[in-house]
């Protein structure tokens, strides 16, 4: 399950595969490097009409295999249409990550 966030970070949607009505989601791979780089990266049916809630600085809730929660920023968003198959392609990276790029760490002695 996928839960959908606006910028400000309040839930306005879910996709799951575990109902018809709901918004299904494929091809997703969690990623997290030794580096500490965290990225998710999933497909909807661009048709869909929550397809539409996934937007570039949007956000994303996932729960891994673990049960632990992560909080992604969606980066890119690549909408392709091949085959009569209309795709939505979404690449986040972990909000941890997103906010650490940020911030200068200062040298100390």
């Amino acid at each position: 399950m996928i839960f959908i966030l606006n910028s400000r970070k309040i839930v306005i949607g879910v996709a799951t595969n575990n109902s018809p009505e709901s918004m299904p989601y494929y091809n997703d791979d969690h990623h997290e490097t030794l580096n500490g780089r965290n990225t998710y990266t999933f497909t909807v049916p661009a048709t869909h009409k929550d397809a539409s809630k996934l937007t570039v600085n949007g956000h994303v809730l996932i729960q891994d295999l673990d049960g632990f929660s992560h909080l992604f920023v969606i980066k890119e968003s690549i909408e392709t249409n091949e085959s009569n198959l209309y795709e939505k392609t979404i690449f986040a990276e972990s909000v941890a990550t997103s906010e650490l790029l940020g911030v200068p760490v200062r040298h100390s002695i």
